[in-house]
């Protein structure tokens, strides 16, 4: 997106740099693009944040279930996210279970991970 901004406006507004040098607030103009609509912003949203908080939940419950090498150090997180769903031969299938219990972390999960696709 910033190539077609830069193409079409002339200047990426998502440069955090400003569009001019003389600008007094650099990130003026990219803190307003990103800001929602219903606030008066551009309503953009940057993927690469998305992707930080994406990748956290994958990280994090590695380390909270029990897998066939570690006992897990929260396992009564086990039917939300399914036993063994982090083993290595169910990493196809690992969110399976999560996103079938239809919790509102589930879903924002899975709503953002498809965005992000």
């Amino acid at each position: 997106p910033r190539l077609c901004y830069a193409l079409c406006l002339g200047a990426s507004p998502l440069d955090s740099n400003g569009l001019s040098e003389s600008q007094e607030d650099q990130a003026f103009v990219r803190d307003r693009f990103v800001l929602p609509v219903r606030l008066g912003g551009g309503g953009f949203r940057p993927t690469a944040e998305r992707v930080l908080f994406l990748n956290t939940p994958s990280n994090v419950a590695q380390q909270f279930l029990a897998t066939e090498q570690t006992r897990g150090l929260w396992p009564s997180l086990d039917p939300g996210f399914g036993a063994g769903s982090f083993n290595a031969e169910n990493a196809a299938t690992r969110w399976a279970a999560f996103y079938a219990s239809e919790s509102r972390c589930a879903l924002v999960l899975q709503s953002e991970w498809s965005r992000l696709q």
